[in-house]
């Protein structure tokens, strides 16, 4: 019996660890991606006013 219980609690572990892991990935990548979205945004923006201030003055 009690063997049973710590073989459920170890699979439960490694189900968990398997869980946090694969969150942590993603987080990282999602991360990542926002820095890279935020800077290209920032360029755009400043394209965006070189032009306008271009042609106003």
């Amino acid at each position: 019996m009690s063997h049973k219980t710590a073989n459920t609690s170890s699979s439960a572990a490694v189900g968990l660890s398997i869980i946090y892991s694969t969150i942590y990935f993603v987080s990282n990548i999602y991360d990542k991606f926002r820095n890279y979205k935020l800077y290209y945004d920032n360029y755009r923006i400043k394209i965006i006013i070189e032009n306008i201030h271009g042609k106003d003055f």
